[in-house]
């Protein structure tokens, strides 16, 4: 769960996932505040409810919580690095243009490392397409790899014609 999340017209803040949840409920009940659980944590249709039974069973077998939480903050900061290089690749090389379409340095894209590459396009796609979910990484895969053949020709994905445009990639509504 990232500690910043935007959404469409909404960015959700959790600045206390770092503090562990008996902290926290200490710290309310010391003040005599209430709180409310949400249900869903306790719903074992979803994985981290499931995984957080698993948890003792695991730290009896030297797995507990600590060397996970270490991972998931590591993770953390590798996204958010990851999201901070796809903006800065984006505000250099990309332009969205207030009439519905979007425009991308070719040379840029290809000399980015892959990962990056592919977010970029990730965001463009959206931006432009305003589908309410990401294409399918299979889809993007393809798009990328059709990206490195010469002359490439033209797509369409997540809504949009992405088209050559000189050194450049033009992705237009569909």
């Amino acid at each position: 769960m990232p500690a910043i999340a935007e959404r469409e017209m909404l960015r959700l803040l959790r600045p206390l996932l770092g503090v562990p949840r008996v902290a926290l409920a200490g710290f309310l009940r010391d003040r005599g505040i209430g709180w409310v659980d949400d249900p869903s944590n306790a719903n074992p249709a979803f994985a981290r409810t499931r995984i957080r039974a698993a948890l003792p069973g695991l730290a009896a077998n030297g797995l507990g919580a600590a060397p996970h939480a270490a991972a998931a903050r590591r993770m953390a900061v590798s996204r958010a690095t990851l999201e901070r290089e796809t903006a800065r690749l984006l505000a250099r090389h990309a332009a969205v243009f207030p009439q519905g379409y979007a425009r991308i340095a070719c040379p840029a894209l290809a000399g980015a490392p892959p990962e990056l590459a592919r977010r970029a396009l990730l965001r463009l796609l959206a931006c432009v397409g305003g589908a309410p979910y990401p294409p399918r990484g299979e889809r993007l895969d393809g798009l990328l790899a059709a990206l490195a053949v010469r002359p490439f020709r033209g797509r369409t994905l997540a809504g949009c014609r992405i088209l050559p445009d000189g050194d450049a990639l033009l992705i237009v509504r569909e």
